[in-house]
Parts: C-alpha cells; sequence; structure tokens
C-alpha cells in the first residue's frame, strides 16, 4: 500500500499540473491568441519531470500535445485542417519536452547518486563512530592499564585503570614523556625494551618474562608488572601500546608460598628429629609396651602438629592442647581443667604436649586413672609473669613413691627445663602425682579473652 500511493500521487499531480497550465493559458489568451500554445505547457512538464520521474513526464507530454492542439491551435476544438507549421510547433514542443525530460532524468540520477552517496557517507561515519564508542568503552572499563604512547615515547592514551595504577590522572600525564611511569634506575633499560622491539618489526608480545619490569607510582613507589607490547603505524606514525598488570599480590603470593614451603620441610624435619629420638628414648619391658610407648608419644605429636597446622603455626590455645592430650589418654570424668585464656607459642606447642602426654600415660599406669573414682584435675594461672600449671591427682590407689623413675618421667623432666625453658618438680602422694610447673612468658601470651575452661 504504502508503494503505491506515491506512484498514484505523482500521476494525480501531473493531471492537476496539466489543468492548472490549461487555466493560465486560457487566462492569457486575450494576449496570447494563437501563439505559443504550449509555453506553459512546457513548465508542467519541467515540474513533473523533475518531481516525479520520466514516465508521468512522459504523460503530461502526451496529455499536454493533445490538450495544445484541441485548445489552442486554430481551428480550436478540432482537429481538422491543421496546417503544416503547427505540427512544426508540435513536434518542436515534443522534442523540447523530450530534452527537458532527458534533462530532468539525469539530474534527478545525479541527485539520487549524490543522496546515496550522503547517506552511505553518514552510515559510514555513524558506524566509525559507533565503533570509537565501542572501543572507548573497552579501553576505559578495561581491568589492565592501557598506555599509548609515540616514537618520541609522548603519552598519547592513559585509561582509567592506569589512572588507579599509577595514581596520575589523564591529564597530568598525556603529552608528557613515558618516563613519569618509570623508576630512575631502569628508564635506560625499558626504553632499551621498546626500542628493540621496534627494531625487531613484531606487532605485538609479552615482555612478563623479563625480570626486573617495574612501573613507579605517583607516590614514588616502585611495584612489579606484567606486560604486553603492540606496535602499529596510523597515518606515518608510530605507536606503541602496553598493557599492564600489577603483580604486586602475585609476587607477595609467590613469596608467602616459597616461605611456606621452607617452613613446612623445616618443620618436617624438625618433626622427623623428634620422632627418632622418642623412638630412641622409648622403652618398655614387652614389645606391646614398647609400641604402646612409642605410639602414644607419636600421637601427642601428631595432635602437637594438627593444633599447629590450624592456626598456621601461631600457636595454640592451652584449653586445646590439654583437652586434646587428656582426653586421649583418659575417660572424660576422669579430668577436669580450668584457668585463663592463654596461648603458647608455636615453639612451645609440642613440648608441651608430650609433658601432658606424658603426665596422663603415668597417670594410668602408675596413679589416679586406676582407679574408676580417680580424677586428675589440671589448674593454672599466671604469677609474677610466670605460667604456673599444677597437676593433682585424688581418688587413685594407694601408690608408693618410685624409688627410680621412668623413662617417661626423665623424658618428662628434660622436655620441660631444655625445651621450654622451665621448671618442674615432683610429688608422690597416697592417691597418685602432683606436679608444679613453671613456665617463661617467652613461652606463652594472653588471649584477648579470659575465661575459665573446665568439664
Amino acid at each position: 500500500m504504502r508503494s503505491v500511493f506515491p506512484f498514484a500521487a505523482a500521476w494525480v499531480s501531473a493531471c492537476l499540473l496539466l489543468v492548472a497550465a490549461s487555466a493560465v493559458r486560457l487566462f492569457l489568451d486575450p494576449v496570447l491568441g494563437d501563439r505559443a500554445p504550449y509555453l506553459i505547457f512546457t513548465f508542467a512538464v519541467f515540474v513533473v519531470g523533475m518531481r516525479y520521474g520520466s514516465l508521468p513526464g512522459l504523460f503530461t507530454v502526451a496529455v499536454s500535445t493533445i490538450a495544445g492542439l484541441w485548445m489552442f491551435i486554430p481551428p480550436r476544438l478540432s482537429f481538422a485542417s491543421i496546417s503544416m507549421d503547427e505540427w512544426a510547433n508540435i513536434v518542436a514542443y515534443v522534442a523540447t519536452c523530450s530534452a527537458i525530460l532527458l534533462f530532468c532524468n539525469r539530474y534527478r540520477r545525479a541527485r539520487d547518486a549524490e543522496v546515496s552517496s550522503l547517506a552511505e557517507s553518514s552510515a559510514a561515519t555513524s558506524r566509525l563512530q559507533e565503533s570509537q564508542q565501542r572501543l572507548a568503552g573497552i579501553v576505559d572499563s578495561a581491568l589492565d592499564a592501557i598506555v599509548t604512547f609515540n616514537a618520541d615515547q609522548k603519552v598519547i592514551l592513559f585509561n582509567p585503570a592506569a589512572e588507579t595504577m599509577f595514581g596520575y590522572s589523564t591529564s597530568d600525564v598525556c603529552g608528557r614523556s613515558l618516563s613519569r611511569l618509570l623508576p630512575e634506575r631502569s628508564r635506560v633499560e625499558d626504553n632499551g625494551h621498546v626500542q628493540r622491539f621496534r627494531q625487531e618489526g613484531s606487532t605485538n608480545c609479552r615482555i612478563n618474562s623479563l625480570e626486573g619490569i617495574y612501573g613507579r607510582r605517583s607516590s614514588g613507589e616502585e611495584f612489579p608488572l606484567e606486560a604486553s607490547i603492540s606496535h602499529v603505524t596510523i597515518e606515518c606514525e608510530q605507536l606503541t601500546t602496553v598493557i599492564l598488570r600489577d603483580i604486586t599480590e602475585r609476587k607477595l603470593n609467590e613469596e608467602a608460598q616459597a616461605l611456606l614451603v621452607r617452613e613446612v620441610d623445616h618443620r618436617a624435619k624438625n618433626a622427623l628429629a623428634v620422632a627418632q629420638a622418642l623412638v630412641g628414648l622409648s622403652r618398655g619391658e614387652t614389645i606391646k609396651d614398647y609400641t604402646e610407648a612409642v605410639t602414644g608419644r607419636l600421637a601427642s605429636l601428631a595432635r602437637a602438629h594438627s593444633l599447629l597446622s590450624q592456626s598456621r603455626w601461631k600457636g595454640a590455645a592451652l584449653s586445646d592442647i590439654i583437652q586434646g592430650e587428656l582426653g586421649a589418654c583418659l575417660a572424660a570424668h576422669q579430668f577436669v581443667f580450668c584457668g585463663p585464656a592463654l596461648s603458647l607459642a608455636k615453639t612451645a606447642v609440642q613440648p608441651f604436649s608430650l609433658v601432658l602426654h606424658e603426665l596422663a600415660a603415668n597417670a594410668m599406669k602408675h596413679g589416679a586413672a586406676l582407679a574408676r573414682t580417680g580424677l586428675v584435675n589440671v589448674s593454672w594461672s599466671v604469677v609474677e609473669d610466670q605460667l604456673e600449671l599444677a597437676w593433682v591427682e585424688t581418688g587413685g590407689p594407694e601408690v608408693a613413691s618410685l624409688k627410680q623413675p621412668g623413662v617417661g618421667l626423665n623424658l618428662l623432666r628434660r622436655t620441660v627445663e631444655n625445651q621450654l625453658d622451665g621448671k618442674l618438680s615432683l610429688e608422690w602422694t597416697s592417691q597418685g602425682l602432683n606436679a608444679q610447673l613453671a613456665i617463661p612468658p617467652s613461652r606463652y601470651s594472653v588471649e584477648s579473652s579470659i575465661g575459665s575452661h573446665g568439664r
């Protein structure tokens, strides 16, 4: 429907122009008489040809020829007795109209071509603007810093991520030397990287494999970078773009990982040395006794290691150590403990766990744990910066003091004095063993919350 309407409008407009031309010619008839019968129709043909094209123009020529012949060439209102001069006028009119339509047709084609060219140019400009906007959006939203500079190493592009990374605004950097983004100590070397890249003729490459690529923030702080570089020539101007990523956090993580590996290696060697020593010091009248002694001490070492791993080798809460060691050897109703919230240093966790294990193992073999009503009471407090721990056994069977301390008690004393830098006193009562331990402040710390722990 939309395509039919303009077509019909062209023919209707041609008819209206013919009617208007006829009316004007009739109006001028007293002045013109029989002369120039087609003068006004010529303008109608020109208007129709320019506005609507060749077909409506030819229709206007044909109808106007007949109308002029009928209305303005004698004898009027008749087609009879037309002289040769009048036929010459008719032929001249048709030829003139044909020339007019040819001109109109060429003009319309030239105009349409120009309009089409302008439309294509406008569309191309619009697409270019959209492409530039997309590119600008990508550059502005990139998480990595993007810096472009020319052959003179003057910065011409500095995206928001670069502003955040270096601490400079775009206006502070654009038009200025790239060197202000580089540490003074490495400017010559970094410029050499760029020059060699251009001379090699490569279009892009990564330079993070090179050691010592650093940037310099506005504050003067230097930081490690990962970089990729690309090169392009636009309108005889050489442009180099560098995409930069701050790898400070990665470097710190790598260093922390390397430190952790060294720490784990050190801890593993220490654990193996301690385990070897425990195996060598363990004794037993039978293979079963020996196996139980070795297994118990190694299990204590493993529990201490687990607590240290949970705290990332920062130490362990004293209450957790006591709960773990006593809970592994004694029944839940056979021990209670209470005291302020304290943490042992990482170097004290394993020896202190071994001390508690030896005391609990002794209670099982010779002390309060032999009786169902026996109870081990562990309490601790800080007295004049010393951690004092009391081990009291009650309710056990009547026992006599050992004439010759066993391997466990000897190991206990050596551990307290040599590894904890502390003091140990032992007292045998009729109901079991009482022990007093004193640990220096370098082996523990007070936790933020103070409270009592007990069962």
